[in-house]
């Protein structure tokens, strides 16, 4: 995941002409709701989810509302604050 960070801050793509905004989304409910499974083989998976949503928010790829349509229980696993990797470079 951190490489799919490394890479999305690399290129400066501008994502609505590719995939739709509510595709967007789901895509990342879906990873958001595979956390705690995720965390099994990837103990840091909250926090780098937590991260890749933050960033992603930041970027303009989701929308500030979007924390408010994660399902119920998920926030508490992702509920650790941006940490200065996922934000570094954001006056970029």
């Amino acid at each position: 995941m951190f490489m799919l960070l490394a890479a999305w801050q690399a290129v400066d793509v501008d994502t609505t002409q590719v995939i739709q905004p509510e595709q967007m989304q789901k895509g990342f409910l879906t990873i958001v709701a595979a956390v705690d499974d995720l965390q099994i083989d990837v103990p840091d998976a909250p926090d780098l989810v937590a991260n890749f949503v933050a960033r992603a928010v930041v970027d303009d790829i989701l929308p500030p509302a979007f924390v408010d349509k994660l399902p119920p229980g998920s926030s508490s696993a992702l509920a650790k604050p941006c940490t200065p990797l996922c934000c570094s470079g954001l006056s970029s």
